[in-house]
């Protein structure tokens, strides 16, 4: 997942589990936020990813 972001270059990024999708897969909310250590914080969203449980292949969501 974190390749697939390119997190690498940018590192302020982080990745929260959002919930199971209807066929199974992992969804997740990848964002920045103001204040990473405050869970309170304004967070500013770079896009939602699935994750095939299977065979692992990651996909934008939105």
């Amino acid at each position: 997942m974190k390749d697939y972001v390119d997190m690498e270059n940018f590192s302020h990024l982080q990745i929260e589990y959002d919930h199971d999708a209807e066929k199974g897969d992992y969804i997740f909310h990848v964002f920045e936020a103001d204040e990473p250590s405050q869970k309170s914080g304004h967070k500013t969203t770079w896009g939602w990813y699935g994750v095939n449980k299977e065979t692992k292949e990651v996909y934008e969501v939105m």
